[in-house]
């Protein structure tokens, strides 16, 4: 009886690489099959390469914002490192999303602010509270533009977000957040540290998630333009609608398992929501192009943040 676990153990440990990098090549294969039999189904594409490397310059400095929302959870919860730094190797954990498996991010967060003394338990909480404000900050978005949008969702997955994300919310209530914190440090036969964010500081932290979100969601309504017509035009209406949509899609690609960065999922999603303004191959070709956009500004980022800290480091030596 003793021998039947730990026989197990290896088949179960080498279960979840495998199903992640299966999900990997699913995804990748359903997004090359798609891709094609929307190209050839779209025709030429008579791309607005001014327009493009506008909204792909716009979205490096805006997507930035995400990475002050961590900034701020982190130093909310007693973190103590400066905004270049913070900002620079957020952006390069942030580049684990797309290796097979969900926890290469938070391990890459805890290596790498484990080096600024930021203890593993604050990185810890401040990673969960930055999960959850992002992804309900997402799912807010579009229901806050989703009356301007004149799009008219029923998908199940709205009131599944919301019913998951809204209540999560009040994991971070100062007195809530404390006692589930404080738990698992006792179960990890360690001292407990009070750790919870005020409520001015979630409120700022919240509101710089939902300004990132509107922010990047404008800039794909950029990357849409220079991609394909809409059939309503790109009034104010069409581009909160892009927003949300952008959005959203990403929350369910970020929480869909197995799958990194939600590859296929999110596309898949996009295509399939933006049918009110376009037609269904040109929408599967900007969904795969969003993800090619939104890949390099991951780079491009990471290389921004740490030219930015070597900036930072250099005048402090002067």
């Amino acid at each position: 009886m003793t021998g039947e676990p730990s026989a197990s153990r290896p088949r179960i440990r080498w279960l979840r690489p495998l199903l992640s990098w299966l999900g990997l090549a699913l995804a990748a294969g359903f997004i090359i099959h798609t891709l094609r039999r929307d190209l050839a189904e779209m025709g030429p594409i008579a791309v607005n390469v001014p327009r493009l490397a506008i909204a792909t310059a716009c979205f490096v400095p805006v997507y930035a914002a995400f990475g002050w929302g961590w900034h701020l959870c982190l130093t909310g919860l007693g973190g103590r490192v400066h905004i270049a730094s913070s900002l620079k190797h957020w952006y390069l954990g942030n580049l684990m999303k797309y290796l097979p498996g969900k926890l290469f991010t938070f391990a890459a967060r805890l290596e790498r602010f484990q080096r600024f003394g930021v203890p593993m338990r604050v990185t810890t909480a401040a990673f969960a509270a930055e999960t959850i404000l992002l992804l309900s900050s997402g799912v807010i978005l579009l229901a806050l533009v989703l009356p301007f949008s004149g799009l008219s969702i029923t998908t199940p997955l709205l009131a599944i977000g919301g019913a998951v994300s809204l209540p999560a919310l009040l994991l971070l209530h100062p007195r809530v957040f404390r006692t589930i914190a404080d738990r698992m440090q006792r179960r990890l036969g360690r001292d407990p540290v009070p750790m919870a964010m005020t409520f001015p500081q979630l409120a700022r932290a919240l509101g710089v998630f939902l300004l990132g979100w509107f922010l990047t969601g404008l800039c794909f309504a950029g990357v849409c333009s220079a991609m394909a017509p809409c059939e309503r035009g790109y009034g104010p209406g069409v581009v909160l609608g892009l927003a949300g949509l952008n959005s959203f899609t990403w929350v369910v690609g970020m929480a869909a398992p197995v799958v990194p960065a939600g590859l296929g999922v999110k596309e898949g999603l996009l295509r399939t929501m933006t049918a009110g303004y376009f037609p269904e191959a040109a929408a599967g070709v900007i969904a795969v192009a969003a993800r090619v956009w939104m890949t390099a500004g991951d780079v491009l980022g990471a290389g921004c943040a740490t030219l930015l800290e070597l900036v930072v480091e250099g005048r402090g030596d002067r």
